[in-house]
């Protein structure tokens, strides 16, 4: 009998549990860009009642959505931007570097109908904070929001494996194209990090003289004469 009391107290117990992580969350703002109404609908009611929501703005065009950040300054920024990948005018994909540049701090998951959208890599590589697809459950959706509220990124499976393969063979034939060694690689990502030759040499357990060498290397090969322009002739070309 005892064993029973508690095998049926312990789903309760962790409810409880999981209820009070969710108060305890920092609560945000939602701003949500979705050009569907019934879609928007739904969106709005699954997420009206979580209690580390602290408020919502909703819009049908990314152009609205835009002047309305650029009007009312005042208005706490969004912490979370769900943002339709394929609206129509101002696509989502465009929307994302002018969203970037009003909310910096801002996380901006794209919203998208198929895994198979070319536009998904390109959301990703600007630095879309995660995707989900439109015929996820408003749970999955509500998860994908914490996740990212947690510092994490949600990726549906089904959208992961695509990007991730896309990605992965992009970059290796960019890679093979400007004839990059793995080292020169490493070295590429690391200067994106912001990172500077003691720092490189400190991470990676080598000297200077060799960090410095390998660099020399990589501008070379990418026809660059400095490390701002190795990191953005590398984004471009799909090295990282």
């Amino acid at each position: 009998m005892h064993h029973a009391e508690h095998a049926h107290l312990e789903p309760l117990a962790a409810a409880t549990l999981k209820r009070r992580s969710l108060f305890n969350m920092k609560k945000t703002s939602i701003m949500l860009v979705e050009d569907n109404p019934d879609y928007r609908q739904a969106v709005s009611l699954a997420l009206e009642d979580e209690p580390w929501i602290k408020d919502m703005r909703i819009f049908g065009a990314a152009e609205v959505a835009l002047r309305a950040l650029q009007a009312d300054r005042e208005e706490p920024a969004p912490g979370i931007i769900l943002l339709d990948i394929s609206l129509p005018g101002l696509s989502g994909v465009e929307a994302i570097q002018q969203f970037q540049s009003l909310c910096p701090e801002a996380s901006i998951i794209m919203l998208t109908q198929s895994n198979r959208e070319a536009d998904v890599i390109q959301a990703v590589r600007q630095g879309a904070a995660g995707y989900l697809l439109k015929s996820s459950s408003m749970d999955e959706l509500i998860d994908g929001v914490r996740t990212v509220m947690k510092g994490g990124a949600p990726l549906d499976p089904a959208v992961t494996q695509h990007v991730m393969k896309v990605v992965s063979d992009q970059g290796n034939q960019a890679a093979i194209e400007h004839d990059l060694s793995p080292r020169e690689l490493e070295m590429l990502r690391l200067m994106s990090e912001g990172m500077l030759k003691k720092q490189i040499a400190d991470e990676l357990k080598i000297s200077e003289h060799t960090v410095a060498f390998h660099i020399k290397h990589v501008y070379r090969k990418l026809d660059v004469n400095n490390s701002p322009a190795a990191v953005s002739k590398a984004y471009r070309a799909g090295l990282l």
